[in-house]
């Protein structure tokens, strides 16, 4: 089963540890691939420091570089007319094989890969039409899939190229009734209506056989690895940014929304988040609840949506800002106002990390190791995943 432990994101903001020897190929790159959308921000880009500037493919032409903890790719190393990269997926694999995902108005966007732990880069953009990727995900069999401003696309590594995958069929059932026949019961015809996914897709999760889309134009589920997806606006509410899964429940987040679905993407239910929270711009899933990160912290449901709680953590009481479920370790951790990560097997108490020694800008999940990314310090990580340190802060 694929979890999201396995991929990156610009808006999915881990704890600063000791990086272990075999990661370290690796995670210098993974370092600048995380942005601060959840995180701590800063106001003005800081500059490109030396040595911030990797090769990516054409060594005089495109660079590797970080401005205020981002990732851009730069046409020179001082780190001029840059594009975005909005999210990286490590290969489940091969562990010195990463892929990030690029925004970008110029000709060095979509896709890159490296096979070396970044020491060299690659376009892989054969199909995908120029278009720019806001999420990636790796399915079952290794393949990829991307979240475009077009729609969604799948690249086969047999066949060496991106295809499209957009076909949208829903089920329409009518009713009809014999006209001219006394006492005509009513009956049903079922039809299906086909379309084509178009609008852009800020997130696309893989969730083993099953593969779920946040969208501009709704909700999306596929039971056929991307051939035929399933869905669409949720009531009235379309423009969907984040989506999650965790068993039956799958859990979709507009900036003021919350969709639910506890039926595998079928039969979605909206709910409201609570109006202190302000616009919501991720969701996650864990066993027992949904939370959501917002403009005034997190916030956590354990009723779908019927009541929600305010999260604080420390002492005094602080604001998270990000909240992430780690399915291997099976505990919830959570980024703080102040750069510090807590974590909870039960999401009643939290407990500080004391060896996170700095600031953390973002944070993330791979394969229950965390991750975090500092604003000066590159990333830490985890050595190997390892039970929860004594409780020192708690909510």
């Amino acid at each position: 089963m694929v979890r999201m432990h396995n991929v990156f994101t610009a808006s999915s903001p881990l704890t600063s540890l000791k990086t272990p020897r075999i990661c370290r190929k690796w995670l210098a790159i993974i370092a600048l691939l995380f942005g601060s959308v959840l995180g701590v921000a800063q106001d003005t880009p800081a500059p490109v420091a030396p040595g911030d500037a990797r090769s990516l493919g054409h060594p005089s032409r495109v660079f590797l570089g970080t401005a205020a903890g981002e990732l851009y790719l730069s046409t020179s190393a001082s780190g001029n007319s840059h594009s975005q990269v909005s999210t990286v997926v490590a290969d489940r694999s091969h562990p010195d094989t990463i892929y990030a995902g690029v925004i970008s108005d110029q000709e060095f966007g979509g896709v890159f890969v490296t096979h070396d732990g970044g020491k060299h880069w690659q376009q892989m953009n054969s199909g995908l039409a120029g278009h720019d990727i806001f999420s990636l995900a790796q399915t079952s069999h290794g393949d990829l899939v991307a979240g475009t401003q077009r729609g969604i696309y799948v690249y086969s590594h047999q066949l060496g190229r991106w295809s499209p995958e957009n076909l949208v069929v829903n089920e329409k059932v009518t009713a009809t009734r014999t006209p001219k026949l006394k006492n005509a019961k009513m009956t049903t015809r079922k039809e299906y209506v086909r379309a084509q996914l178009k609008g852009r897709v800020a997130r696309v999760i893989v969730f083993g056989e099953r593969w779920y889309a946040a969208t501009s134009e709704g909700v999306y589920a596929s039971y056929d690895q991307g051939h035929s997806w399933h869905g669409g606006p949720v009531r009235d509410e379309q423009n969907f940014l984040s989506i999650d899964a965790y068993g039956e429940k799958v859990v979709a987040s507009s900036p003021d929304a919350l969709a639910i679905s506890n039926r595998h993407g079928v039969g979605w239910t909206l709910v409201d988040v609570p109006s202190s929270a302000g616009t919501v711009s991720n969701v996650a899933a864990s066993p027992s609840a949904i939370w959501i990160s917002s403009q005034a912290g997190v916030f956590c449901s354990h009723d779908d949506g019927a009541t929600w709680e305010h999260v604080t953590v420390g002492s005094p009481s602080q604001n998270l800002v990000s909240a992430r479920y780690d399915s291997i370790n099976q505990r919830m951790l959570g980024l703080s106002e102040s750069g510090e990560v807590y974590a909870t097997t039960v999401g009643q108490s939290w407990t500080y990390f004391p060896d996170a020694s700095m600031r953390i800008r973002s944070f993330n999940v791979a394969g229950g190791q965390l991750m975090a990314v500092t604003p000066f310090r590159g990333v830490k990580a985890q050595p190997e995943a390892r039970s929860l340190p004594k409780e020192t802060r708690t909510q």
